[in-house]
């Protein structure tokens, strides 16, 4: 499982119709469906302690009847996007 932990950056957002966009500052983007928009949701805002994303794995995994490897492949890829904008931040 990975051992990282995450919040949310400084970041415009929005959901509709399943898909969440994270906009950074500067005006990088990322649009994203399936789990992200509750991978956003789940996150802590910029100001507050980092959350384990192993919780957020094992809680997604859990509210959509899905495989814990699935979802942490998925979750990383997403945030790793978010981080790339600075709209995530990771810490070991």
């Amino acid at each position: 499982m990975t051992h990282v932990r995450a919040r949310r950056g400084q970041a415009l957002w929005r959901v509709v119709d399943g898909f969440v966009t994270v906009a950074s500052v500067d005006g990088r983007s990322v649009r994203a469906g399936g789990s992200a928009p509750a991978i956003w949701d789940i996150l802590p805002a910029s100001d507050a302690a980092p959350l384990d994303i192993a919780d957020v794995i094992e809680r997604l995994a859990a509210d959509h009847g899905a495989d814990v490897g699935d979802v942490e492949s998925d979750t990383m890829r997403v945030l790793t996007a978010w981080e790339e904008i600075g709209c995530a931040i990771l810490q070991p």
